[in-house]
């Protein structure tokens, strides 16, 4: 057991405020010492939470569109919310006893989930004892149990009406958070933000497709009351699910969102517009969000929502590279960066998982 000190970079305190350079020791496994000196813009993370993504746990063996569990990790993702990759029928639990990064389960009410992605099965509703198959795998799940996922706006309202109805009852029978992907939805917005709880969460919120909540200035003032009523707002980027059109329309409100997410899958990983949370970050900061908003999005909410303790011996350093990076959305547009940030070393648990610094 070696111990390694980093020296410099910048941190943050427990609320996300930029903190001045200080050193810091980490126990390695299987490695002797080691000074590491960073660079002045160099940005030092305890660890990182994806929200919302699709992930394949390490022996998982069921059909599925989700990122490879130990290539979250390599990037720096120590948490992550499945966000509805996995539906009911024949679901089993991921069974980590400790392994990283962990898994958050928000259950599919489409039995298949997304098994058979791109192609979405229309959504006829639930039998009785289908719901209660539901009621007793959300139960069983335990501490990886984050709430139910429902996907509006795949085929016609008469689907979403009854996905919304289904998704909703359910959730307040199993007294878990509801995520409701808005995306296209053929409902009218003004229902969802009404019904909605504290812990639920809306998703995919910078969309810029039917279903926008900066379609009518109404919208906006419900989302407002929304979010007082404790409703989480996440990112959900995805490979069409933002536009900075919408997302300036909603900052210069003053919305912000609370989750920072890249609702990735193993088709979207590496690729753009998203790449992994890292870039994603980068992006945002380019259009304008601060150090400490990021702080609180893919750090200290995500935790504290999946009641979950950061790893020990861990840490994620991201490199700023200088260059001129243009980032777009769905649309083709575009905010041009003046950089970006890489994950240049990677630990967790006292493990290296990745060490690029140079």
């Amino acid at each position: 057991m070696g111990t390694w000190q980093i020296q410099g970079g910048q941190r943050f305190s427990e609320d996300g405020e930029p903190l001045l350079p200080g050193d810091m020791s980490i126990a390695v496994k299987d490695l002797p010492d080691r000074i590491i000196t960073l660079r002045e813009t160099d940005v030092v993370f305890p660890g990182l939470a994806d929200f919302h993504v699709h992930v394949r746990p390490e022996h998982d063996t069921l059909p599925t569109i989700g990122v490879a569990s130990k290539e979250l990790l390599s990037s720096g993702v120590m948490l992550v919310g499945d966000a509805g990759t996995r539906g009911w029928e024949h679901f089993s639990s991921s069974a980590q006893d400790g392994q990283l990064p962990m898994i958050k389960v928000w259950l599919s009410v489409i039995k298949d989930g997304l098994a058979q992605h791109p192609y979405v099965p229309y959504f006829d509703g639930l039998t009785d004892g289908q719901s209660e198959e539901i009621f007793r795998t959300i139960n069983c799940l335990g501490d990886e149990r984050a709430g139910l996922k429902i996907r509006l706006g795949q085929h016609d309202l008469a689907e979403d009406q009854r996905l919304w109805k289904a998704g909703l009852r359910l959730a307040r029978y199993c007294k878990v958070p509801l995520m409701v992907h808005i995306t296209g939805t053929f409902l009218p917005l003004e229902e969802i933000l009404e019904a909605l709880e504290g812990r639920d969460v809306i998703t995919h919120v910078f969309h810029g497709q039917r279903g926008s909540l900066t379609a009518r200035r109404r919208l906006v003032n419900a989302l407002f009351d929304t979010v007082a009523k404790g409703v989480i707002l996440d990112v959900g980027h995805g490979s069409r699910h933002f536009s900075w059109s919408t997302f300036f329309r909603l900052y210069a409100e003053g919305l912000r969102p609370h989750m920072i997410s890249t609702d990735l899958t193993g088709l979207t990983w590496r690729k753009s517009p998203v790449y992994d949370l890292a870039f994603l970050c980068s992006k945002l900061v380019a259009g304008g969000l601060s150090w400490p908003e990021l702080y609180q999005g893919v750090v200290k909410r995500p935790f504290e929502y999946y009641s979950a303790h950061l790893p020990s011996n861990s840490v994620v350093v991201l490199r700023y590279w200088p260059r001129r990076v243009k980032f777009y959305d769905l649309d083709g547009h575009n905010v041009i960066g003046n950089g970006m940030w890489r994950p240049v070393l990677v630990m967790a648990q006292g493990k290296v998982i990745k060490d690029v610094l140079i």
